[in-house]
Parts: structure tokens; sequence; C-alpha cells
């Protein structure tokens, strides 16, 4: 559809209570209401963006707009506004398609519930990924696990550990990044397991989520971690080998230098520089054999 000139005074009314961060509901019911959906969408970023709560009831219509990409922005700025009244019609959202159709406006409300929070928040959030299950998990099932570290000491931790072993790879790292993000003891054994997964993008977020503040949270014998790590040294995928050598750091345990010193040159540029970083913090005799021999390397990053 063309942009006029009563479109282009729509957008600048617009524009300028946004920028103003001002709460004036005639421009943005104006937008909101627009033949164009391009210009509704902005109506409704807009709208979050400029965080007022008197915002809510002219964005819960437009979570039934005919566009997707409207429907998700509205979603997407009620999450902004993070006011408890919206979460009924955003679960209702996220619950009026089947899961084969779900898209962004169902993501998008996923994350807009999270991002409220609350009991209220926590209570939606764990009734969507009660739907699902470990053999058989939704795009909206997804979005939530990976969304749940946002409602902290509220988090669905045991629906969480639940479906780290899930059976899509999909499933289980966004399980674990969620319990790496709360930094859950009850989740600590998942992420050491998950240490092991076939899947490269699990065993990325199970090697970021360890250290050993968690082992020990947890009290498992950090030498099942440490074990772990070190054969992930080896791994083909470089972000994997940072994320094993930053999560050995944090052990201090002088006996794994041996098994780092061979990364110090590693083909990776980023794996060197954090090798040699693990060898500063876990030191021991190999561990500064192998950086003073780096004193003399152009590329020495300590």
């Amino acid at each position: 559809m063309p942009v006029d000139e009563t479109t282009v005074g729509v957008l600048a009314a617009l524009l300028a209570a946004s920028d103003a961060r001002r709460f004036d509901p005639a421009p943005l019911r104006e937008a909101l209401s627009h033949p164009n959906p391009g210009v509704r969408r902005q109506g409704a970023l807009a709208a979050g963006r400029i965080g007022d709560g008197g915002a809510v009831d002219l964005l819960l219509p437009v979570l039934h707009d005919s566009v997707p990409t409207v429907q998700a922005a509205a979603a997407f700025a009620l999450g902004l506004l993070k006011d408890a009244r919206a979460i009924p019609a955003l679960l209702e959202t996220v619950r009026a398609v089947p899961s084969r159709d779900q898209g962004a406006p169902q993501l998008e409300a996923v994350t807009a519930i999270a991002k409220i929070g609350g009991e209220d928040g926590a209570r939606a959030l764990s009734d969507i990924i009660a739907a699902g299950s470990p053999g058989a998990s939704t795009p909206a099932v997804n979005a939530a696990l990976l969304e749940s570290w946002r409602l902290g000491a509220r988090a669905p931790v045991v629906q969480l550990v639940r479906f780290t072993d899930a059976t899509d790879a999909a499933t289980r790292w966004r399980a674990l990044y969620a319990l790496a993000r709360l930094r859950a003891a009850p989740g600590a054994a998942a992420l050491v397991r998950a240490l092991s997964d076939p899947d490269p993008q699990t065993r990325t977020v199970a090697a970021r989520g360890i250290s050993k503040a968690l082992v020990d949270s947890a009290r498992l014998d950090p030498r099942d971690a440490i074990a772990a790590l070190r054969r992930l040294l080896t791994d083909g995928d470089a972000h994997i080998r940072i994320n094993a050598l930053r999560a050995l750091a944090s052990f201090r345990d002088s006996s794994v230098a041996g098994a780092v010193v061979p990364l110090d040159a590693d083909r990776d540029i980023g794996v060197a520089v954090q090798a040699e970083t693990t060898l500063g913090v876990v030191r021991g005799a190999a561990a500064l054999a192998a950086l003073e021999a780096r004193l003399t390397s152009s590329v020495f990053a300590i």
C-alpha cells in the first residue's frame, strides 16, 4: 500500500510521541486502526516503547489483528509494558492455534509472559510447558523453556530439569540454557551430563553453564565435571573448546594444565587466548612453563 500524505502525518505523530516517551492515546489509536499493517505494527511498537501502562488496553485487541507480524508486535510491546493484565490475552494467543501453526505471534506472546513475570507470569509459563512433554515438544513449549530464566526464583526448575532429557536437541539445549542462566543447583547434574551430549549446541550451552560454584552448590563431585570438560578440549567446535576452558578456569585446578597447554597454540585465536587465560588462573608448573614460552610470541595475550 503506498504511503500517502495522511499516513505520513500519522507516522510523524507516532514518532513524536515515541521519541518523547509521551503517552498520547489519540495518535496510538489512529495508528493501531490504520488500514496499512506496517503502520499498525509501528503503532504497536511505539506503544511499547513509550512504556505507559495506559497502552495495555489499546494493545490487547491488536493481538487479534489479521496480520501475524502486527500480532507479534503487539505481544512484544505488551512484554515491554510488563503489566500482568495482559497475561490472560497473551496466554490465549499462545493457545489460539494448533502447535503446527505456532509462529511469531505465539513465540512473542510466550516471551512477553516471561518478561512480565510475577506469580501470574510464572503460572502461565508453567502451564505452557505442561502442555508439552520431553518426547513431544512444540515451538511454544521450547520458547517457554528458553525464556524461563527471566522468572528468577519463580522459574519452574523441576520442569526444566525434566526437559533436559528431551528427545529433540532443540528442546534439550533450551531447558539447559535456562538452568544455566538461573545457576540452579538442581540443574547442575543435568548440565554435567549434557557435556557429553551428541548435539554440539547442547554441549556449547552446558559448557558455558558449568562452574565450580554451581557444582559445589549442588554438592556434586567436581572431578566428574572436570573430566567431562577436559574431554571437550578436543571438541571440533571452537566455541565448545572456549567454553570448556572458561569453565575449567573456575575450578582453579592445576592438574588440568597439561590438557590445556596444547590449546595454547590452537588454530582458532579465540581458543588460544582463552587457553592462556585459563593457564594463568589454574597455575602450576606446567602452566607457568607454557606461559613463559609464549612470552616471545607476537600473539601472546596475557
